[in-house]
């Protein structure tokens, strides 16, 4: 199991710079990658709801992102980013050696530009591709997509999510209806949801459960103080439990 650590927006707030520590303690917890989220905050505001205002102290635009890229790519560690609107889509082309992320709302499939521009940059970078798909969407793969391979992640979009938001129903279809690899992006305030899949799905969770995202929370004191701080947002600690979980048993 590959294991994802959504560095989100728990960084001290207009100081990006501070997600270089929180990548490294991710790695050091167990992460086989880190994953940043890519926005300018009037984008998601208009496209998502929500107060801008208490967005921007969390916007990595494209300075901010060139710098996090650079320095990642220094450390050594293996990155990704989620974007959220042709804007971030652009700010990511030509820095992203590693992974690409696709995290779209339900209607927003059939946002035809932002697709295709992730899914295009993807295959000419030969990165590979990680789309969130919702528990209501099943989706029909055209054109869109490039012939490379998809992990498409399970997404519950509200946090805190509960065990019994990720169900076996759902992932059945995902298993049946869409073609490539698949994943759990997972927003439960707890590990219990992997043992709960694991014993549900038998042999299909070994067999098509590859990939595992959590997020990461590297320094107690932002809990309360950003929008990713919430229980979904696990400490170094009970990251690193989950992390031993989860390599253990794929071992």
């Amino acid at each position: 199991m590959y294991l994802i650590a959504e560095l989100g927006s728990c960084f001290q707030p207009g100081k990006p710079e501070t997600l270089l520590d929180a990548a490294e303690a991710a790695m050091d917890a167990g992460a086989d990658c880190v994953k940043l989220q890519v926005f300018e905050a009037q984008e998601l505001a208009r496209r998502r709801g929500g107060d801008a205002e208490r967005l921007k102290p969390f916007e990595i635009g494209h300075r901010a992102f060139a710098m996090l890229a650079e320095g990642l790519n220094k450390k050594g560690i293996s990155f990704g980013a989620s974007v959220f609107g042709p804007a971030s889509a652009n700010t990511v082309c030509g820095h992203l050696a590693n992974m690409a992320f696709l995290k779209t709302a339900t209607q927003e499939y059939q946002y035809a530009i932002l697709v295709e521009r992730v899914s295009a940059y993807a295959a000419s970078a030969e990165t590979p591709l990680l789309v969130s798909v919702p528990p209501d969407a099943c989706l029909t793969v055209g054109n869109y997509w490039s012939d490379k391979p998809i992990t498409w992640l399970s997404c519950v979009p509200h946090y805190p999510a509960a065990e019994k938001d990720y169900t076996v129903r759902h992932l059945a279809r995902m298993f049946d209806t869409l073609p490539g690899r698949f994943g759990i992006s997972d927003h439960t305030p707890d590990g219990m949801l992997y043992r709960g899949l694991e014993r549900q799905l038998g042999d299909k969770f070994s067999g098509k459960l590859v990939v595992w995202e959590r997020h990461f929370c590297y320094d107690e004191s932002l809990r309360g103080h950003v929008p990713d701080g919430g229980p979904w947002s696990l400490s170094r600690t009970d990251f690193a439990k989950f992390a031993r979980m989860l390599h253990g048993d794929a071992s």
